[in-house]
Parts: structure tokens; C-alpha cells; sequence
């Protein structure tokens, strides 16, 4: 009966954690596709990168509720078997799976985190997990990596809890520490891209600090309207020494077409010219006496009338 339930509770649980919070507030509210803004990846920082703090907190307190409700109403369930802690990591793991790996999704969905931090939430240590959330908060602030915060909360909260439940000494202890490894191994492999990105200096910041200041400092606020005040005049600048290179190009095309026609017209001038004086030249010898135009055609009948003599004195010789 107990595997019974507990199959029940896998199977329930996985389901609920196919609900993907992040596609559905995006659809609604701003109706757009989150799979297709920033990173692609249906979760509460990629919402949070695209459409702000407040949305991006909404996601999050969802997810949390996802992981965390059914999780404790598993564990509540099972209490009267004294396998409460169990039936809650069991209950938590599903939901994370059915987070990362949805059925209804193709196996494509979220890295877990907002789940998991849900689940610690749910837990005895609740004072600690705000605690913890509040200096990631912080971390997030100074850093402005989203990975690096929300790791530093699954791996705090996993040690507290990892050592609160050996002090503890609750049944299936080792069966216990294998789901909390789990949960932790998830987060790591599931984030494996972001600390490839990190180390080749590639990884997306959040923007987290920006948006901070802007909801809450004035003068932050007026110093990056000053800034794009600047940028714009900037890129005015840039189009406006952009233009005057343009012009300045065109009119050196034209001024080296001119050059060429110029050229052109030199050499046809220089070319009448020596025709010209070859003409005169000609008309000059002509003038003088130097050069008969009558004597040439005469000289070639004479050479004419003598050919035909001879083929004629060679004819008589024949015969």
C-alpha cells in the first residue's frame, strides 16, 4: 500500500511540475512566447532579464508554490506512516524533474531553480532559506550573475539541510541524503552552460543592478537619461561625419571623371594636331616641287608597259 501511494505521489507531482508558470504569466500578461526572448529557457531569470523585476518575482513566488504545496500536502499524507521527511524530497524531486523534463514540452523545460528554492522554503529551516535568499539578493546586486546567486542558495541550503537531517537521525537517512545530492546535482548539470559561458567571459549578465536602481534611485534614474542624451547626440554625430565622407567621396569620383574626360579630350586635341601637320606638311612638298602626285601613277605604267614587252619577246622566242 505505502509503494502504492508513493507511485501516486511520483506520478501526481511529476505532472505538477510540468505547469511551466514562466510560458503561461508571459502569455498572459505580455503576450509573448518566453522560449523566444534572451536565452530561450522558460524560467524566472530569463523573465526576469526580458520583462522586469516584478514579473520576474511573480514567476518565482509561482514556481516556489508548484514545488513547495505539494510537496508538504505528500508529506502530510504519509505522516502516518512516520515517512514525512521522505515523502517530502520525493514529492520535491518530482516536481523538479517534471520542471526540467516535462512530458508536455518534449522534455524541454526550465533549470529547476525557483523549484528547489520553493522546496527549501517549505522546509523547518524557512527562517534560513530567507536568510540565505536575502545575501544571494545581495550577491546577485554586486555580481549580476543569475547562475552564481541562485547555485550559491541550492548548495548553502542543501549543507543545512543535509546536516539537520543527520542531526536529526529520521528514518531512511541515506535514502535522504541521495534526493538532497540529487536535487543539488541537478542544479550544477543543469547550469553546465553557464559556467562554460562564465569562463570564456561570454555569460549574460541580469541586469538585476540596473533594475534596482532604476526602480529606487532618482538620480540613477536622471544619470542614464543624461547617458542616452549622450549616446544619441553621439550617434547624430557619427551619421552626420558619415554623410560628409559620402559627400566627400562622390566628389571625388566626379572630380577624377572630369580628369579623365579632360584626358580624353587632350589626346584627341594632340591627335588632330599631328594630323594636321602631316596634312600641311604634305601640301607644302607638294608646293615646292619636292613631292609629284603624277609622277608616281606614271612611273607605274612604264613599269607596266615594259612587263608586257617582255612576256611579248618571250612569246616570239617560243615560237
Amino acid at each position: 500500500m505505502i509503494y502504492l501511494y508513493f507511485a501516486i505521489i511520483v506520478l501526481v507531482c511529476y505532472m505538477i511540475g510540468n505547469i511551466n508558470f514562466a510560458k503561461i504569466a508571459v502569455k498572459l500578461l505580455k503576450k509573448d512566447d518566453i522560449t523566444k526572448k534572451g536565452s530561450g529557457n522558460p524560467g524566472t531569470m530569463n523573465v526576469m532579464r526580458n520583462y522586469g523585476i516584478g514579473l520576474g518575482f511573480l514567476v518565482l513566488v509561482l514556481e516556489a508554490v508548484k514545488a513547495g504545496v505539494p510537496a508538504i500536502v505528500s508529506a502530510v499524507i504519509m505522516k502516518q506512516f512516520d515517512l514525512y521527511d521522505l515523502t517530502f524530497f520525493i514529492a520535491g524531486v518530482s516536481v523538479i524533474l517534471g520542471q526540467v523534463f516535462p512530458v508536455v514540452s518534449k522534455f524541454k523545460g526550465g533549470k529547476g531553480i525557483a523549484c528547489t528554492v520553493g522546496l527549501y522554503f517549505f522546509t523547518s529551516y524557512w527562517w534560513v532559506a530567507i536568510i540565505v535568499f536575502f545575501l544571494c539578493a545581495v550577491l546577485l546586486y554586486l555580481v549580476d550573475y543569475a547562475f552564481l546567486a541562485s547555485l550559491s542558495f541550492v548548495t548553502i541550503m542543501s549543507v543545512v539541510i543535509l546536516i539537520s537531517e543527520i542531526n536529526a537521525g529520521v528514518q531512511y537517512l541515506w535514502l535522504i541524503i541521495v534526493l538532497i545530492s540529487l536535487i543539488w546535482a541537478f542544479a550544477m548539470i543543469n547550469h553546465r552552460s553557464n559556467f562554460r559561458r562564465f569562463f570564456a567571459n561570454k555569460e549574460n549578465r541580469t541586469g538585476f543592478r540596473h533594475k534596482i536602481l532604476m526602480a529606487t534611485s532618482r538620480k540613477y534614474r536622471e544619470w542614464i537619461k543624461q547617458e542616452e542624451i549622450k549616446e544619441m547626440q553621439k550617434k547624430e554625430a557619427a551619421k552626420l561625419f558619415l554623410e560628409k565622407e559620402e559627400e566627400e567621396k562622390k566628389k571625388e569620383k566626379e572630380e577624377k571623371k572630369l580628369k579623365r574626360k579632360a584626358k580624353k579630350a587632350r589626346k584627341k586635341y594632340k591627335k588632330s594636331q599631328k594630323k594636321a601637320k602631316k596634312r600641311d606638311k604634305r601640301k607644302k612638298k607638294t608646293k615646292n616641287g619636292k613631292r609629284n602626285p603624277f609622277k608616281l601613277h606614271f612611273l607605274r605604267n612604264k613599269n607596266k608597259e615594259k612587263k608586257k614587252e617582255k612576256t611579248k619577246k618571250q612569246e616570239e622566242d617560243l615560237t
